[in-house]
This record gives C-alpha cells, sequence and structure tokens, in this order.
C-alpha cells in the first residue's frame, strides 16, 4: 500500500532507463554479423530504442485547462503500489460507467467510503507537493469526497444552532466564505478534473512499464477530455510498444491534429512507420521532427537507425556521428557506437568497426555483444588471439550466447587447436542445435582429428539444416565437404 513508504523521487524531464543495455544483450549476435540482418535487427527493435530515448510527455493537462507545464517526476513504485493504482483505476472506472456523461455526481454510500480511504492514501503520500505525479488524482477525488459530504452530511451549525449565537459579524464573514469556497470546489468542472487524473495513473503505469493499463486510464482520460494532447500521444506511444502500429498512429496523427509543432509526436510516428517497413516516410517524419528541434541528438540517432533500415548507411553513419558529436562521452552514447561499428563492419571498414566497439565498450563495459562483434571483426583480419580474449571476456558476461562459442571455436580451429574447437562447438550446439554452422566446424575438426565417421554424422546434420533454412551457399560448400570425405575413405 502507498502508505507503508513515500516513493522515492527524482526530478527528470527526460527519464533515462538502462533498458537499452537489455535489449544489446538479448540481441542475438550471429543476426548483427551480415549486411543484410542489420536493418532487420533495427526494425525489429527500433520502437524499444524510442521507447528509451524519447520521453512520454510529461505529467501536464492540456493547453485548453493549464497554459503551465508541471515538472516531470520520475517515481520508484514496488509493485504492490501499482496493484493498489489498479484497483484505483477500476473504482474510478466503474464509478464513470454509472454515471450518466461520466460527471461522477451520483456517488453511492459504498463509492464514497472507497473514495475517501484513497483520498487519506493520497494525502499521506503527495502532501501539498503540487508536481506529485498523483497530485491531479488526489485533487479530484477530493473533489468527489467534498461533494458527497456537502450533500449528505449535516453541518455542525444545523445540528447545534447554539453554536451560532456568540458569533462575531466577523465570524459569520469567515463561515461564508468558507461555504463559498466548498460550493466553488464542488462546481469545479468535474470532467477535466477527472481526465487529469486518468491521466496522471496512465503516466505512472507507463513509468511502470504496465503498458495494457496505461492505455486503459488514457482510454477514460479521452473519453473525458477529446481534445487532450498529451493522451493520445502517451497512448500512441504505448500501443507501438505493444506492437499496435496502426493504432499508435492513428493517435499521433490526432496529437498533431491538436498541436501541430508537437516534435515527438512525429518522432514517434516514424518510429511506428519504421516498424511496419514504411522507412521513406518514417524518414519525412523524423526530418519534422529534426526541423522543430534541431538541438535533439537522440533523432540523429533514431533517424541513423532508420537510414540503416533504407540500407543507406554512409548517411546512417553520418547521423551517428552527429548523435554523438553532441553526446560524445555519455553512457547512451555506447549503442550509437557499437551499432556504428555494425554498420562498418557490414561495409567492411573493420579497423573502424573495431574502434567503435572498443569506445562502445569504454563507456558501457558490460555489454557482451560489444566484445563479440569486435572479436568477429578481428577474427576476419585473422587477429585470432585477440579475438579470443574478445570471446573470452564477453563469455565470462553473457556465458550462454551459443553463436558466441561456435565464433570462438571457429577461431580455435583457425589456430590448429581441434580438441578446444571440439569443446566450443559442443557447447554451442549444446545451447543452440539449430546452428547449421556449428556442426560444419565441429565436423571439420573431427575430419582434421581423423574422426571421419563423425565429421560425417557432423556434416549431414550441418546439411539438413542449411537445405531446412535454404541457405544454397552454405549447402553446396557441404556438400563439397562430403564428396572429399568420401574420396578419402
Amino acid at each position: 500500500m502507498l502508505t507503508e513508504r513515500p516513493p522515492t523521487q527524482n526530478v527528470s524531464p527526460t527519464p533515462v532507463s538502462l533498458g537499452l543495455n537489455v535489449l544489446l544483450e538479448k540481441t542475438n549476435i550471429s543476426a548483427l554479423l551480415q549486411e543484410q540482418t542489420i536493418a532487420e535487427f533495427n526494425s525489429k527493435h527500433l520502437q524499444t530504442l524510442m521507447w528509451e530515448l524519447v520521453p512520454e510527455s510529461p505529467m501536464v493537462v492540456s493547453k485548453s485547462i493549464q497554459e503551465s507545464a508541471q515538472q516531470q517526476v520520475e517515481v520508484d513504485y514496488p509493485e504492490s503500489d501499482y496493484q493498489w493504482l489498479v484497483e484505483v483505476l477500476e473504482t474510478l472506472t466503474d464509478i464513470a460507467s454509472r454515471n450518466a456523461n461520466n460527471n461522477f455526481v451520483a456517488l453511492t454510500e459504498a463509492d464514497y467510503k472507497q473514495l475517501d480511504a484513497v483520498l487519506k492514501e493520497l494525502i499521506y503520500i503527495v502532501g501539498d507537493n503540487e508536481k506529485h505525479p498523483l497530485s491531479p488524482l488526489m485533487d479530484f477525488i477530493g473533489i468527489l469526497v467534498s461533494k458527497y459530504e456537502n450533500e449528505h452530511f449535516p453541518k455542525l451549525t444545523d445540528l447545534f444552532p447554539e453554536l451560532t449565537e456568540n458569533t462575531t459579524p466577523n465570524d459569520t464573514r469567515d463561515e461564508e466564505r468558507k461555504r463559498d469556497s466548498i460550493t466553488e470546489v464542488s462546481e469545479k468542472p468535474i470532467n477535466n478534473a477527472a481526465a487529469n487524473a486518468f491521466f496522471s495513473i496512465g503516466s505512472l503505469f507507463s513509468m511502470g512499464s504496465k503498458v495494457d493499463e496505461a492505455i486503459s486510464a488514457y482510454d477514460q482520460t479521452i473519453h473525458l477530455n477529446p481534445e487532450y494532447t498529451y493522451a493520445y500521444y502517451n497512448r500512441g506511444r504505448a500501443k507501438v510498444v505493444l506492437g499496435q502500429y496502426e493504432s499508435g498512429i492513428a493517435d499521433f496523427d490526432k496529437t498533431l491534429q491538436l498541436t501541430p509543432d508537437f516534435n515527438h509526436a512525429y518522432l514517434m510516428r516514424g518510429g511506428a512507420k519504421a516498424s511496419l517497413g514504411c522507412y521513406e516516410s518514417a524518414a519525412e517524419d523524423i526530418n519534422e521532427s529534426l526541423r522543430l528541434k534541431p538541438d535533439d541528438s537522440d533523432v540523429y540517432f533514431i533517424r541513423g537507425c532508420v537510414k540503416v533500415g533504407l540500407k543507406q548507411y554512409e548517411a546512417a553513419i553520418e547521423d551517428f556521428d552527429k548523435h554523438i558529436q553532441l553526446m560524445p562521452d555519455e553512457a547512451r552514447s555506447s549503442h550509437t557506437y557499437f551499432i556504428r561499428g555494425c554498420v562498418k563492419d557490414a561495409l567492411e571498414r573493420y579497423e573502424a568497426a573495431i574502434e567503435d566497439f572498443g569506445k562502445s565498450i569504454q563507456l558501457m563495459p558490460d555489454i557482451a555483444n560489444a566484445y563479440f562483434m569486435r572479436g568477429h571483426v578481428k577474427n576476419v583480419l585473422e587477429r585470432y588471439e585477440a579475438a579470443i580474449e574478445d570471446f573470452d571476456k564477453g563469455l565470462q558476461l553473457k556465458p550462454d550466447d551459443a553463436y558466441a562459442y561456435f565464433m570462438r571455436g571457429s577461431t580455435m580451429l583457425e589456430l590448429g587447436r581441434h580438441q578446444s574447437a571440439l569443446t566450443d562447438c559442443g557447447e554451442a550446439i549444446r545451447r543452440n542445435p539449430d546452428l547449421a554452422e556449428t556442426y560444419r566446424t565441429r565436423g571439420e575438426a573431427h575430419r582434421l582429428l581423423s574422426k571421419t565417421q563423425e565429421a560425417k554424422a557432423d556434416y549431414q546434420k550441418a546439411l539438413e539444416l542449411a537445405e531446412q533454412t535454404d541457405n544454397q551457399d552454405l549447402k553446396t560448400e557441404i556438400e563439397q565437404l562430403l564428396k572429399e570425405l568420401d574420396n578419402t575413405e
């Protein structure tokens, strides 16, 4: 429950997560070793990249309600608090569904008791902090509770008229002002306050990656106020995370109808289009975002990713260069160096790729894939011992990567360490029995150790997998190896 502890608060207009590191760690390193798969990597993960880099709209209300934006506050809630917030959302949604036009007027006694308990929680946790993300929710529930009490609870002076006998004119005027204040509060536009409350709930769910719950809260916000710009934007942003790209684009369209100069709406819409493979249209949106905010370093990074999708590798490198120029030593630039290194590897600029992977490691030394990619490039350059050092380090960080064992096994084979090659290939097959290249390499190690039958079995398995994946080059190579093996028997 929220009353058990106040949330940790960190003022952060653009919160940065380390989730990008998780993304790179989960990426199959084999998908980054060929030119044609770099674009697939970017397309597949672009929305995750954008979720981390592009901020959600701050906790503000639409311009028609309030001109000044509150500063966004990032909060750290445990899972139990989010569950409490789910219950609050369900309660308010149920009350709204039972009131004509969602006006929240006809509360039952049970509604009042529930909301009064919620209000006590919020008063404890929010206090008088107007910038707290739950402040709009507290204000709205306070209005509902006050309205119910004014309508159903008698005043002390009505129960005890003698309390007014000794009051002075000033006291009377003070009491009248209090009544006027209560009336004024109760007559505030309830729908607007409700929209702000639902929006604040949705924003907190977004911060906690509770995407479905966030969308539900934003749905209520938009139902209450169809011109709530930021609710459309945040809902669209949540939808693309779920892969609902067309629906997300529709929300960004509405956002830009209401606020045509919203640069992040162009950026997120471009990302959604890129995820659908509409790279040209995506580039147009991202260019518009950059026109509106030319000093946004992350837009250059994202545009570079889109250009990779278009296989415009030289132009992509220019954008990555610009991002690094604007943010040369920040941790998030590690990802820019990494992807730029992959592009340079595809362009066979191996020395430059090694330099980029090295810079990525320097900024974020716990990313195993950077070691794997640098080891791969060193292998291409026949720097086998140095490549093994990188594979060793990467496997310390990510010990279950099958393809990394295969790469190290292939390097061991080049150095004539046939038994080590067998061991690494066996580890790779144990983790992923569907890598045709691994069987091919292990078959070669068996052949060099004069284990003909074992070599033939591995080649046959590699051939079977190559046929299943329609890998014609590998199939032709293995057929030739089998023919040579038959000729030596």
